[in-house]
């Protein structure tokens, strides 16, 4: 036999696997425990009973569960968000606060846990996958009110995607929008049988990269119902996409089965989607049968419309009158050949677009425009022909429009307001679109406005003496104006004065006004404008010469007639002349994006750019100045869909003959014009569940009612679904995984979180999906640093801007890891984001090692595997003053980890109570940060705070503090009776009263009576902690003594103020009291001896139940050893 003492003097690896009993070499297992129940690690080494459970309230219902929610508007304002399917309810200060008008919740109970929330001042936004985004405002501390958002400007995808997936069956007369972009489709009957390959005669379409489709379909008729147009149905049986040239062979399905009810023809008919090419497709060595007939015939197919958007389009016509080249007609006789249209497809009588006569060959293509949408098809009376191979007869097409595989959509009402209606050229709508947001976008043909100067002429007044054959070029001054003689009108902006009339002021007058030859006025060529005029006043003559226009700059001479005589003499203005630029503005421009201003001639005068405001007026916007010493060319960005406007004030302006009239001019850049509405209703559905139909709101007014091919669904609804993930990072929201794009993110306006309208702004709004080998469904986001760390199912990832903002042209995705997210949102733990592994058993730290390494995912729950076994639900955090991680799991335990990363310190502790925690949330607290707990105790529900007082470690006033569940604590004057225990009722509690611990009592009637009266009572469910180290490694004189029998004598602790507490050899053994001399907490050594047996290894341990604190520092056994 040997003795030995053995010091264990840390705790704060916390409780530890059973896996991890013999590994003595692990750091970790020195310090670690078998059991920590009901103890909290602090990260010096020692541990503390855990705070008891103060009983704040009952839970919104006692039949489903609450879900608690921290919300920290500064670390002085704080409240705990209390979200049941009953709505919203709010702790402050440890009480419930009497709300202003009730805040409804659209959420389950079992919805509740995967609602995630991110707070931004006063404002939390909420998210859940089924349910679109809200926002919870506090007004005030009673005044919290929930709404969906009402965004600036809503998330949306890209524009509409083009090709639409091919339905199962389709109606080729009703389905006409399935027609091809280049190449329209032929319907025909092999002559020999079926082969089952496909060639392309004739130029193949080219080997560009382009995505080219064939699709061969197949005529069935429902039984009963005849040939077409009777009830029948195309089915496709191949659909082949390439990209280069097409494979020389691909199968067709000689045998096809038909689905009940249903009977094969041997009717086929190819459509194809890609650029266009000279030459057609052919199954087999059969030539193509194809049929131009009117209904009904006995033995060929329908005849095929084809719609074209409005826009352009060419039909040709390569038709071989009968006995010509290899064209037959099989039923000769026919009369009428035409190609008729209707405006409204699908329905209408049919009209004559143009007729051939049938008995003479045509070779003719034709090029026209279409106003509207317009049906087509080719007919004769009566006849069919063959049609030898790679021979086209008769196609119409669609040129410079979009594919009619594309669908458009039209409004009935362009201007804003409620009660108007959409329409597709194909069923697009479906019931879950209610309530979604769509783009609808037009081109306009003006996209600027202008001012043109309309000023009034400046007089040039002064004595011109008119001498007899004035010299050439010989000038005169009037005033500030000077002006040339010249021979002949061949400078641009001169005044023919007229032929000799007699040297007076009249007749100088009426040579003037005479007109055809004199009185001619020459502005920018030599081309006669007759704007001329003159007055006579004594000896003055007056003569205005006008440009041609309203208001054009005017040139006025006042001459005094001296004597003499003339021939033709020509006037030139040689100077600019001043005139007056009238106050204007132009008319509001809508634009959504960038604007230029551009401004030409020369003036003096302030010109504005203007912004229309919400209450109809004009805000400014910027300005320039010119003195006739400058033009403007500046651009800029409006702030989504704005209406500008120009305004010039009154100043002068110059203009010569070689200079045009001063202009300013607002262009907008792009000439697109996008329209916004919201979708209230849906129209007939078809048997697949969609409608060409929608009810819906105009938020922002569309450019015209007319069809537009480019629009933009919105990124959210309950057909596209809900994001589940919000974050806030660099100074916008983000908004992540919906069900349709569960990997795409999107991200507001830099510094307006509700506008998400995307622009070529670095500022704008942005969104993306990662390229990843795997589609996993973004679980959360949280910011960190210069990074948004994102969680998906299945890996993790890191987006940044490369050292930069993140823009929506920077940025930068990085796969850091593939362990993958369950649904609880991931917290802050100081400095490391802490999220539950996929699978929910593993809790996991990530951080970045250094600059442009990749980052650690470390496994906090490596050493404690056992403690969430049955998977972990939600987390949170506090900091103050210790840090500690909770989580709480599916089976209602709590657990908590003391984390301190820098000092290397990460434990688990386990807490159990009388019932099952649903929930855990931490606030700032005045003392300590406060851990609030949902609980479910047997048949009740309550809320309940870890007592912070406990945490906050000052025992100055310990016998407040409180060391019981579901607890009451009574302060005030003496007394016997403590009441407002029913949520107690029929259980056994203990009681401290003024720090003497009482014997148990069962509560009755909510209440209990008291032995005698007391100040400060605690009264709660009692609870036991536990703390039992792991095995450890002892030498003996032979070596290990791992296989000796080792039996514990005595048992001492190290504790810091504390009282109570009891310490065995082993669980099954009998427990002592530790040897307190007197009733006050105590700091410093204790021991008691302990009954014991020889045993493998220590099985030592300490547990109390008392309401009193204990707090033990370290462990020291001593103990014999046996054997060898």
């Amino acid at each position: 036999m040997s003795t030995a003492h053995i010091h264990i003097p840390s705790f704060n690896a916390g409780e530890i696997s059973q896996l991890m009993g013999s590994r003595f070499g692990v750091e970790k297992v020195a310090s670690g425990c078998r059991q920590l129940r009901n103890f909290v690690i602090h990260a010096h080494g020692p541990t503390f009973r855990r705070p008891g459970m103060e009983f704040i309230g009952m839970a919104a219902s006692n039949d489903t569960p609450s879900n608690l929610r921290s919300f920290q508007f500064s670390s002085s304002t704080v409240a705990m968000l209390e979200l049941s399917e009953f709505g919203l309810r709010v702790w402050q200060n440890g009480a419930l606060v009497s709300l202003l008008q009730p805040v409804f919740l659209p959420y389950g109970a079992d919805d509740l846990p995967d609602v995630q929330m991110c707070q931004v001042n006063d404002v939390v936004y909420l998210t859940h996958p089924g349910y679109e985004p809200r926002k919870l405002i506090r007004y005030s501390d009673n005044d919290w009110r929930i709404q969906v958002i009402d965004w600036r400007f809503p998330p949306l995808l890209d524009e509409n995607p083009g090709d639409q997936a091919l339905p199962d069956n389709f109606d080729i007369v009703s389905d006409y929008d399935w027609r091809p972009y280049a190449w329209r489709q032929k319907t025909f009957i092999p002559s020999s049988g079926i082969d089952p390959t496909v060639t392309i005669v004739g130029t193949p379409p080219p080997n560009d990269g382009e995505m080219k489709r064939l699709v061969v379909t197949r005529l069935f008729i429902v039984n009963g119902g005849g040939v077409p147009p009777g009830p029948y149905r195309w089915r496709p049986i191949v659909d082949v996409t390439w990209y280069g040239s097409l494979p020389t062979i691909h199968p067709i399905p000689v045998v096809t089965p038909s689905p009940p009810g249903e009977s094969a023809t041997q009717t086929f008919a190819f459509h194809y989607q890609g650029p266009y090419f000279e030459g057609s497709f052919r199954m087999g060595n059969n030539p193509a049968r194809m049929y131009l007939s009117d209904y009904p015939i006995a033995t060929g197919a329908a005849p095929e419309p084809v719609t074209i958007p409005a826009g352009s389009f060419r039909y040709t016509l390569n038709y071989q009158a009968p006995g010509l080249d290899s064209l037959q007609l099989n039923a000769p006789g026919a009369t009428r050949m035409a190609l008729e249209y209707r405006e409204t497809p699908g329905s209408g009588a049919w009209s004559e677009y143009a007729t051939f006569d049938p008995t003479i060959s045509h070779n003719i293509q034709v090029t026209d425009v279409l106003a509207v949408e317009t049906e087509f098809r080719w007919v004769t009376n009566s006849f069919d022909y063959t049609l030898p191979a790679g021979q086209d007869i008769a196609r119409i097409e669609a040129l410079n429009n979009p594919s009619p595989f594309q669908t458009s959509i039209q409004i009935d009402n362009e201007t804003a307001g409620s009660g108007r209606e959409l329409t597709a050229n194909r069923p697009l709508f479906r019931p879950g679109h209610v309530g979604s947001y769509w783009q609808l976008t037009h081109r306009r043909e003006n996209a600027f406005v202008e001012i043109v100067s309309t000023s009034a002429p400046v007089a040039a007044t002064g004595v011109l003496s008119i001498p007899t054959n004035p010299t050439a070029n010989a000038t005169v001054t009037i005033g500030s104006r000077t002006y040339t003689f010249v021979a002949t009108p061949t400078l641009a902006g001169h005044v023919d004065i007229g032929a000799n009339a007699g040297v007076s002021a009249s007749n100088l007058a009426a040579a003037i006004n005479a007109g055809a030859g004199a009185g001619t006025a020459y502005f920018g060529s030599t081309a006669a404008h007759a704007d001329v005029t003159a007055t006579v006043s004594g000896t003055d003559v007056t003569v205005t010469a006008r440009k041609p226009g309203t208001g054009a700059h005017a040139v006025n001479l006042t001459m005094t007639v001296v004597g003499g005589s003339w021939d033709d003499v020509f006037l030139h203005d040689g100077v600019d002349a001043n005139t007056t630029i009238s106050g204007a503005n132009t008319s509001g421009l809508r634009i959504n994006g960038g604007w230029e201003v551009f401004t030409y001639g020369s003036w003096d005068s302030t010109l504005y750019l203007e912004r229309l405001n919400a209450a109809g007026g004009w805000d400014f916007v910027r300005s320039w100045r010119s003195k006739m010493d400058r033009n403007i060319s500046a651009s800029g960005q409006t702030d989504g869909d704005e209406t500008l406007r120009l305004r010039i004030i009154a100043g002068t302006s110059s203009e010569t003959s070689t200079a045009a009239a001063p202009r300013f001019l607002l262009e907008a850049s792009d000439a697109r014009m996008n329209g916004l509405v919201k979708i209230t209703g849906i129209g007939t559905l078809t048997p697949e569940g969609l409608s060409v139909n929608a009810a819906c709101d105009v938020i922002t007014p569309l450019l015209s009612t007319g069809p537009t091919y480019v629009w933009t669904e919105g990124a959210w609804s309950q057909y596209q679904g809900f994001p589940s993930a919000v974050a806030m990072h660099q100074n916008r929201l983000w908004f992540a995984g919906t069900a349709k794009a569960p990997m795409r993110i999107w991200g507001s306006v830099s510094g307006d979180i509700e506008n998400f309208r995307r622009t070529s702004l670095d500022d704008g709004s942005a969104s993306w999906t990662p390229l990843a080998d795997e589609l996993n469904p973004i679980q959360w986001m949280i910011s960190q640093g210069a990074d948004m760390v994102i969680g998906t199912g299945g890996d993790e990832w890191t987006v940044s801007g490369q050292g930069k903002a993140i823009t929506p042209t920077n940025f930068d995705f990085q796969r850091q890891s593939r362990f993958g997210s369950s649904s609880v949102a991931a917290i802050m733990a100081n400095e490391v984001v802490v999220f539950v592994q996929r699978g929910g058993r593993k809790v996991r730290r990530i951080s970045q090692r250094s600059n442009n390494e990749p980052w650690t995912t470390a496994d906090m729950t490596v050493l404690a595997e056992h403690i969430s076994l049955d998977g972990i639900k939600q987390l949170a955090f506090g900091s103050n003053p210790n840090s500690i991680l909770w989580a709480v799991t599916n089976s209602g335990k709590l657990l908590g980890m003391t984390l301190e990363v820098e000092q290397n310190v990460f434990g688990w502790h386990v807490h159990e109570t009388d019932g099952e925690v649903e929930s855990v949330a931490v606030i700032y607290g005045t003392v300590a940060d406060e851990v609030w707990l949902a609980v479910k105790r047997g048949s009740i529900r309550t809320i309940e705070r870890l007592d912070p007082r406990v945490f906050a470690r000052d025992f100055t006033d310990h016998q407040r503090m409180i060391f019981a569940d579901s607890a009451v604590r009574y302060d005030g004057e003496p007394t016997t009776s403590i009441t407002g225990l029913d949520h107690l009722n029929g259980k056994t509690v203990s009681i401290l009263a003024d720090g003497i611990q009482l014997s148990d009592q069962v509560v009755s009637g909510g209440a209990l009576t008291l032995s005698s009266p007391a100040s400060v009572v605690v009264v709660g469910l009692p609870f036991t902690s536990t703390l039992q180290p792991c095995r450890f490694e002892l030498q003996s004189q032979k070596g290990s003594a791992q296989g000796m029998l080792w039996r514990v004598s005595r048992i001492g602790l190290y504790v810091h103020q504390s009282q109570g507490g009891k310490v065995a050899e082993h669980p099954s053994s009998t427990f002592e009291d530790l040897p307190y001399s007197d009733s006050s907490l105590y700091t410093g050594d204790l021991d008691a001896p302990v009954e014991s047996s020889a045993r493998p290894g220590t099985d030592a341990l300490v547990k109390t139940s008392t309401l009193l604190p204990l707090t033990i520092g370290s462990m020291l056994l001593k103990l014999d050893l046996y054997g060898d």
